[in-house]
């Protein structure tokens, strides 16, 4: 429940977020609301960098998304503002990320852009080289063998296609029509790249891929746990499993779209996204308990 302006004034005001993963809180005459959470064990703490408490919370759970994100959960912790003054008055850009630059961007965009036509097992590693402007011997220098570059792909596009979730997730509205945008992008997004959905979730692959294709549905399937979450919280959800219903959702998208359209090549645009219409309706009804 989101707490009054008055009450965000006061003295160690609290609040949480994310179903009480993330705690936030500001000291009295402080600037900024701070956030710490807790992820695989280990504390993480960062300024919201806002005085506004909706906006603060926003922050939060994408703050937590991205720090899920991350194999093992292994993301810098971040300095709270009262830290950051301590250290100059620098709070670093970007949180929880990692920047690809230079020749590893350019060997991981080609290889996304010919896997996004010819799948994983066509895509050969000679290829990608030729397609970065590369030697075949500086590819092998940034990535030991095939199998390591898809996995950094996976993680890549995957990684994107959460955010972009994620993002449509915390939009205005109240949790049911936020899920159910959030649903509705990734169906719509996999519809429009189904040769690389298809890639990235129903290709048989080797068995360091599929790992990562697994850390991919797990991060998906916390973007809409948090979302039931907060809809359960002010009684728009009613009381269930967030995380079923969550896993549920993310088994609709994965099983009942992606893979199906993707070798359904006879299908056209329309029927496509009646099929996705038709997924997101049942997800909704299983999550809403409606008619």
């Amino acid at each position: 429940m989101l707490m009054t302006k008055e009450n965000s004034l006061a003295e160690n005001a609290k609040t949480e977020a994310v179903g009480g993963r993330v705690s936030i809180h500001r000291r009295k005459n402080s600037r900024y609301w701070q956030c710490q959470c807790t992820v695989n064990g280990k504390t993480h703490r960062v300024s919201a960098r806002t005085g506004d408490l909706a906006e603060a919370q926003r922050f939060a759970t994408l703050w937590y998304l991205r720090l899920s994100e991350e194999p093992g959960g292994e993301t810098q912790v971040v300095p709270t503002e009262s830290e950051a003054q301590a250290n100059g008055g620098q709070l670093p850009q970007g949180i929880g990320s990692t920047s690809i630059h230079g020749k590893t961007d350019r060997i991981i965009s080609a290889a996304v852009a010919l896997i996004s036509d010819f799948g994983f097992r066509n895509t050969q590693m000679s290829t990608i080289a030729e397609h970065s402007g590369l030697a075949l011997s500086t590819l092998y220098r940034h990535f030991h063998s095939k199998n390591d570059l898809m996995v950094a792909v996976v993680a890549k596009v995957s990684g994107h296609e959460v955010n972009v979730a994620a993002g449509a997730a915390m939009a205005e509205g109240s949790p049911p029509h936020r899920l159910e945008m959030a649903i509705r992008t990734f169906a719509l997004r996999a519809i429009r790249g189904r040769k690389r959905a298809h890639a990235l979730v129903a290709e048989p692959v080797d068995a360091e891929i599929e790992t990562e294709r697994l850390r991919y549905r797990r991060r998906l399937m916390r973007v809409y746990e948090t979302v039931i979450r907060e809809g359960i919280q002010d009684g728009s959800i009613r009381e269930q499993d967030p995380e079923v219903s969550a896993g549920c959702i993310v088994g609709a998208m994965f099983e009942g779209l992606v893979g199906p359209l993707a070798l359904q090549i006879e299908l056209s645009e329309d029927e496509r996204v009646s099929r996705a219409e038709r997924i997101i309706a049942f997800c909704m009804r299983g999550v809403l308990g409606s008619s």
